[in-house]
């Protein structure tokens, strides 16, 4: 009975664990535009909400991840569902998204108008959503929270800050950077200002297509956030922002691309660079396909290789390792809107080798490097599972041990008239295939002949 237990345990646990891998594999997210969007390099992508192109303004819940741990085909990613984000009214779309330094927890912010203004955290672990409300909100004045269209934000890896610039308005409209600190659960939002020369174009008064032409990113190389602003219609413009020096404009150098909107804008290989792909040219009237990569060491841009596609704009972008991943988004030529995947966009998501400096169809996972940290887990983990299989064993020997014990006692006990034959020498004698003490007799113990005994040496061969 015990073993049946055993082995119905083992099974349930079998059919668990490929009832979530088929659920990997079934699960296929509905196609989204300006969808929330963050990542960690080898890790995963993950994805919230998005307007449907039919009805803009109207976007849903959605949320799931793309698993950037293992390698796959760009017609088949390995997307994973994930409980839906918190239900408010116009739903999730071109806000704010950062996960945490210590990749625990997501940050989200709508930036809807009707049901915005409010941020969330989701917890990877608990897979709970929890609210930021307005009691923990710690700045002087009658400023409130206002994350605005594309504002996007950057987590500090060294100090586990969260900047979102624009994120803060007061009544006059003027606009200043939130700085998160989630840590700090009483009060993990404060305001940091911004300089005029940046309020010009981000201040009061700046449009919508402004809003979305503006883009940030945390570059670890320099320690800073780098701010790019792409609302003018001559060449991009960058800032740097950096904790204890603040602000400064950057000069750039290479090929600068020029202005567009709802474009994709992350950090790979530890912000050393800085990848800028698609989007929606105002003056063309059409979404973009090409990919721009800006070195911050030397702040030079190159031009990567056009997509075959006819470019995208809205999409939620990562990177990993060598790879460039875009997923969602529309298309839009001629004045026609065509959601990804759809007419001649035929997979969801493109993948870019900036290595080849190609488009691949397929995406080659890093290979895992392992920290201090992560390598302590793991000794703990087989410390863990050794400690364990230890015990597992010493029990297993003890019952294999005290089994032995009964049996020799129960044939002692079925061959023995009394203690008598003990008293005489003899000896317990079992027949070869004997069981349950059959065959069983008491012999007398073996005489030899003097012959046989073992004779002592010679007197030229003892020590």
């Amino acid at each position: 009975m015990h073993s049946r237990s055993i082995y119905c345990g083992c099974a349930f646990l079998l059919l668990s664990s490929v009832s979530i891998h088929a659920q990997q594999q079934t699960f296929q997210p509905d196609v989204k535009i300006g969808s929330l969007n963050a990542f960690v390099d080898g890790r995963a992508m993950y994805v919230l909400g998005g307007e449907s192109g039919t009805a803009p303004g109207q976007a849903n819940s959605q949320a799931f991840s793309i698993d950037l741990s293992v390698s796959w085909p760009t017609n088949a990613p390995v997307f994973t569902k994930l409980p839906d984000g918190p239900s408010i009214k116009g739903g999730f779309h071109h806000g704010a998204s950062a996960i945490s330094s210590d990749g625990r927890t997501w940050f989200v912010a709508s930036s809807s108008s009707s049901g915005g203004n409010t941020g969330y955290f989701y917890n990877f672990r608990t897979e709970e959503w929890s609210e930021i409300s307005n009691k923990q909100i710690s700045f002087e004045g009658d400023k409130a929270i206002s994350f605005v269209l594309g504002s996007g934000a950057a987590t500090d890896p060294s100090s586990g800050m969260i900047y979102v610039p624009n994120g803060l308005v007061d009544p006059t409209g003027q606009r200043s950077m939130l700085q998160i600190e989630e840590d700090n659960v009483d009060r993990p939002i404060n305001s940091v200002e911004m300089p005029d020369a940046l309020q010009t174009t981000i201040g009061a008064g700046a449009s919508t297509s402004m809003m979305s032409s503006t883009f940030v990113a945390w570059s670890a190389a320099r320690e800073s956030m780098i701010y790019l602003d792409m609302s003018t219609i001559s060449t991009a413009r960058a800032f740097a922002y950096n904790p204890e020096k603040g602000w400064s404009q950057l000069e750039m150098h290479g090929s600068i691309p020029h202005s567009r909107s709802d474009a994709c804008f992350v950090a790979a290989q530890g912000g050393s660079k800085l990848v800028l792909f698609g989007g929606f040219d105002s003056s063309l009237q059409s979404s973009l396909n090409d990919i721009h990569i800006l070195d911050t060491t030397t702040m030079t841009w190159t031009s990567g290789g056009n997509s075959m596609d006819n470019g995208r704009m809205g999409a939620a972008c990562a990177a990993s390792g060598d790879y460039f991943i875009a997923w969602g988004g529309q298309s839009r030529l001629s004045g026609n809107n065509v959601l990804a995947g759809t007419g001649t966009s035929t997979n969801t998501i493109m993948v870019y080798d900036m290595k080849t400096q190609l488009w691949t169809s397929e995406y080659v996972a890093p290979s895992p490097v392992r920290s201090k940290k992560s390598t302590g887990y793991i000794l703990a983990v087989i410390g863990t599972v050794l400690g364990s299989l230890s015990v597992v064993l010493a029990i297993g020997a003890c019952i294999l041990h005290r089994a032995r014990k009964m049996r020799i006692q129960a044939s002692k006990d079925a061959s023995m008239d009394g203690d008598d034959d003990y008293a005489l020498g003899k000896y317990i004698y079992v027949q070869p295939g004997a069981r349950n003490g059959s065959q069983v007799t008491l012999q007398e113990p073996p005489t030899y002949a003097a012959a046989a005994l073992p004779q002592p040496l010679p007197p030229a061969y003892q020590a």
